[in-house]
């Protein structure tokens, strides 16, 4: 009867284990490779098959140990977002442990309960990961998973102490259901912040999907600006050429050299090889040119750039709205805005300079001047999210009167 018991118990732990790990999946990615497969499933075996007792003050410490050990290696993402995953979870199961290792054979008299309980938690809670879990490849600040990880923090102890602070030979019946209430808050704690990574997680996608319109109206109006000064030139066009028709020919000698004098004639689109970017550029510089500012560009670009040409139009519209925002705030007899940009051994480069008032400290981004924040000031954040989408970066700095974005990032292209 004992070995029969004994591999029952056994069978159960490892289809608990299963579940389990299947429950993580849907909270951590694990690298694809099968040694963290192994390891992520040894590592949720420890927790799983861990035997915690009130009074034992070994176990508990070794299991959470190796278990966020475990999924530290074994899945990818940083290194506060797994701590912060694997800490809930594992807690999770401990404190389930704790529960059933203390309670089980006093309220139930026959061991099948036992061990029909362990493979039940397991399967409830993978089916409730896979019904209420994140979308995959979700994933979200830094600070956010601080405050995860800070707020997991006060369950974990609740239960560190039922299970710790008691003697070693603790047996005493008052305080049972005291623990029980104290484990019962601590499983229904970790189960709300498990919930709320996935709350944060659609909250932030949802996010994403804002910015990411905003990002393709603004492309849209660049084009839009584009047609419409392609259209202004063939208009000029067309009347310069009927007046051309109709003058004598000393008339139209001279005619013709103040055209050929006159800049919005004569006036390259071609800024460089991309054509997203010649076409951003010859509206902005108009939008520019109206407002009163100077436009001074430098470009090392010889092709096609080769990323979105969606991400293409918001890094440098938006860099420029913002610097033209910047300028008409400030009362300065010439105003100019300075872009340089290229594409060189695979790196691509992005700076634009313009005058500001403003102190930008490091790190911060600097807020819009309009008065309906709600629909504005998303320009600085598209940039910054495409940089790091690229596996790049956005910075800011102020200094003797100017400020400069500056934005790089690898294309993979030469």
């Amino acid at each position: 009867m004992r070995t029969v018991a004994f591999l029952l118990q056994l069978a159960a732990v490892l289809i608990s284990t299963a579940f389990n790990t299947k429950a993580i999946g849907c909270f951590l990615n694990f690298k694809k490779n099968r040694f963290s497969r192994i390891v992520a499933y040894l590592s949720c075996w420890v927790a799983t098959g861990n035997i915690l007792f009130i009074g034992d003050r070994f176990n508990f410490p070794v299991g959470l140990a190796v278990f966020v050990f475990g999924m530290y290696i074994a899945c990818e993402g940083s290194g506060i977002r797994k701590t912060a995953v694997s800490i809930m979870v594992s807690s999770m199961i401990l404190a389930y442990n704790t529960l059933a290792d203390n309670w089980a054979e006093r309220l139930f008299a026959e061991a099948s309960f036992y061990i029909a309980g362990r493979v039940l938690f397991a399967i409830l809670f993978y089916l409730a990961a896979k019904r209420f879990g994140p979308e995959k490849e979700y994933d979200l600040s830094a600070p956010m998973w601080w405050l995860l990880l800070l707020l997991s923090l006060t369950p974990l102890g609740i239960v560190a102490a039922v299970v710790m602070m008691p003697s070693p030979y603790w047996d005493n019946l008052s305080d049972m259901w005291l623990h029980f209430t104290l484990l019962g808050i601590a499983l229904f704690s970790f189960a709300g912040l498990l919930w709320a990574v996935s709350v944060l997680a659609e909250q932030k996608k949802m996010e994403e999907q804002v910015l990411f319109a905003k990002i393709k109206q603004n492309y849209y109006d660049t084009m839009e600006a584009r047609q419409f000064e392609v259209r202004r030139l063939k208009h000029d066009m067309a009347n310069h050429l009927q007046t051309l028709a109709v003058l004598p020919e000393p008339k139209r000698e001279e005619y013709i050299r103040e055209l050929l004098e006159n800049d919005s004639i004569t006036k390259t689109l071609n800024y460089c090889g991309d054509a997203t970017v010649n076409a951003v550029l010859t509206a902005k510089e108009s939008m520019l040119r109206r407002k009163g500012i100077t436009f001074q560009w430098k470009i090392e670009i010889p092709g096609e750039l080769p990323f979105e040409k969606i991400d293409v139009c918001a890094i440098f519209a938006n860099a420029l709205d913002n610097a033209a925002e910047a300028c008409e705030r400030q009362e300065l007899p010439e105003k100019t805005v300075f872009l340089e940009s290229r594409l060189q051994k695979g790196m691509f480069l992005f700076s634009v300079k313009n005058p500001c008032a403003l102190e930008v400290k490091a790190g911060e981004m600097p807020q819009t001047s309009k008065k309906d924040t709600e629909n504005h000031g998303f320009g600085l954040q598209s940039i910054r999210e495409i940089a790091r989408r690229h596996g790049g970066e956005m910075t800011v700095h102020a200094e003797d009167g100017y400020f400069e974005l500056f934005v790089y990032f690898p294309c993979g292209d030469d």
